[in-house]
């Protein structure tokens, strides 16, 4: 499923293969049967140039920060796409997949909470918990992309507490600060709150405006029972 609804393989597109955060990128190349090359490539490198569909192309970003565009040619049976625009067989259709994607890394700490730490009917004594207590487990990592409970690890899918430190430097532009949550969340950009919902809540996203520049990222969490969610990540 896509922006268009469920795919059905009329048209060729690109879609990762593994996570969009996996260096080098692998996409998969999907459509009705065909042959493919690489048109034009920004941002990164990519191999093979041409294929066939279904195929593969790996996609290797040339700095740290991934800012990359990938425009492939497609040659094969006729198209019709996602706005029903139908291409004769052999007629050339292009497909595109881009990527912004700065990592951050992130230091973080784990906790467990009780009744007595509990952040929605004792918040004094939870956010005590985080700033004069030892953490129970510490990370670090390129990114925050926990987007289930089972992805915070065995013995850590109920009753955590999260608090994690990260900083960026952003080129010149406008940017977006995505932070999707399932329990509590609070956000500090250089040392100012810019996003609390400290309650029980489904997945939800928020988006906070950013410059560019260099930030200071700080996220504390807390994940109930149930569903769980937090991801955070920088869109332009």
């Amino acid at each position: 499923v896509d922006d268009w609804g469920p795919y059905d393989y009329r048209s060729p597109k690109l879609w990762p293969a593994g996570s969009p955060g996996e260096r080098p990128l692998r996409l998969r190349v999907l459509g009705p049967p065909g042959q493919w090359t690489l048109a034009s490539i920004k941002g990164a490198s990519a191999s093979p140039a041409r294929g066939a569909v279904p195929g593969e192309i790996v996609v290797t970003p040339s700095g740290t920060v991934a800012d990359l565009a990938v425009d492939l040619e497609y040659r094969g049976v006729e198209v019709v796409t996602p706005r029903g625009q139908v291409l004769k067989a052999g007629q050339p259709s292009h497909v595109t997949y881009a990527l912004f994607d700065p990592a951050i890394e992130w230091h973080v700490k784990f906790w467990k909470f009780e009744a007595a730490t509990d952040p929605l009917a004792l918040p004094a004594a939870f956010d005590t918990m985080l700033a004069t207590s030892a953490p129970v487990r510490t990370e670090t990592m390129g990114r925050l992309g926990f987007a289930n409970a089972q992805a915070f690890g065995a013995g850590f899918t109920v009753h955590i507490g999260v608090m994690a430190e990260g900083s960026i430097s952003l080129p010149e532009g406008a940017y977006r600060l995505s932070v999707t949550s399932d329990d509590g969340i609070r956000v500090w950009v250089d040392d100012r709150l810019v996003l609390e919902d400290w309650t029980i809540h489904g997945p939800k996203e928020d988006r906070v405006q950013l410059s560019a520049g260099a930030h200071r990222i700080r996220v504390q969490y807390f994940q109930n029972t149930g569903a769980a969610a937090l991801i955070v990540k920088i869109l332009r």
